[in-house]
């Protein structure tokens, strides 16, 4: 298991089927977009999706509401700087650098639940921005500061292994 790069993955090599796979891809960008409500809340998650589509800001993974989207971006502080007007019109924004996505995928996270509890007990003591289960039951993502990845890769390798 190498961390140090930007990107990791973690494999159990018993390769069952309930076998999770753990990656990470460290140094991307946490952005939360709160609607300041200038847009009815139906519109609101489509305009700021559409501005990020304009300007070619990759998703990685999103959570949302109609009135709130959080979502690790591959964004650096230039972009950030072009788009940051545009957003502003019509959302409070919270940006944050150096975050680590963190996704765990395999069978076990939809049929037994276990996974999950054991993922949240192996993660208790660092700061989660968010998580999203997507629209698969067998992926969970988490989004975690770059500085707490390898504690995080440890302790769910030794939890989900």
């Amino acid at each position: 298991m190498n961390i140090n790069q930007s990107n990791t993955s973690i494999e159990n090599l018993r390769d069952t089927p309930s076998t999770p796979t753990i990656t990470a891809q460290s140094n991307v960008s946490y952005l939360q977009l709160c609607s300041l409500n200038k847009l009815p809340s139906f519109q609101f998650p489509v305009k700021m999706l559409s501005l990020l589509e304009k300007h070619k800001i990759p998703i990685l993974f999103m959570t949302s509401s109609s009135t709130n989207l959080s979502m690790i971006v591959e964004l650096d502080e230039s972009d950030f700087s072009c788009i940051y007007p545009l957003l502003n019109q019509f959302a409070q924004i919270n940006f944050e650098k150096n975050i680590s996505a963190v996704s765990i995928t395999g069978e076990d996270l939809q049929t037994t639940g276990q996974m999950e509890k054991r993922t949240i007990d192996a993660l208790s003591s660092i700061p989660i921005l968010m998580v999203s289960q997507e629209s698969s039951n067998y992926s969970l993502f988490m989004a975690i500061y770059d500085k707490d990845l390898k504690k995080a890769l440890c302790n769910l390798k030794k939890a989900l292994f």
